[in-house]
């Protein structure tokens, strides 16, 4: 596979069991779909190894603008995400796969961001309660419930005027 950023040969490099791929020119890392989830937290001793490993080759001349294609899906544009509610860190991930690529020094921030995914999932949770919560959303919704009882209403009348037209199969 070829790096995403510097179309650099991808290293296999195999850290408790899970095997994931390394740019050693700029330090980057492709997880496969949920690899990510054995290095992403600071209590786990798998992301520190891979942390050492990559620290050598990471490189700070990176352009974060420019779009990257899928190292196992070449003809795939990966798109630019944050990683948590924080909106601190950003990530690619392929829309095909789930692949994420993570630039170099982002495991770093990932790992800092949140101790255990309890606390990820939580600050999620906390988004959520805030967006709904939201006076403006809520007034959204209430004009939603509206306008589809009000379509709900004109369509029983035209069933009711001219049944054989409306719910006719053609």
């Amino acid at each position: 596979m070829k790096c995403p950023r510097d179309e650099s040969e991808l290293v296999e490099k195999t850290i408790a069991g899970v095997t994931i791929d390394v740019c050693q020119s700029c330090g980057g890392i492709w997880f496969d779909n949920f690899e990510v989830k054995s290095f992403d937290e600071e209590h786990e001793t798998a992301g520190d190894e891979l942390l050492l490993l990559i620290e050598q080759f990471r490189t700070t001349d990176v352009d974060l603008t420019k779009q990257l294609t899928s190292p196992r899906h070449s003809d795939i544009v990966m798109q630019r995400r944050f990683w948590s509610p924080a909106k601190q860190i950003e990530i690619d991930q392929c829309p095909k796969s789930g692949g994420l690529w993570l630039d170099g020094g982002e495991l770093a921030q990932l790992r800092a961001l949140f101790a255990t995914e309890e606390e990820r999932q939580a600050a999620c949770k906390a988004l959520v309660a805030d967006v709904v919560e939201n006076s403006s959303f809520a007034e959204e919704r209430e004009a939603s419930q509206e306008a589809l009882k009000n379509a709900e209403q004109v369509y029983s009348f035209f069933r009711f005027i001219c049944p054989s037209f409306w719910l006719s199969e053609k």
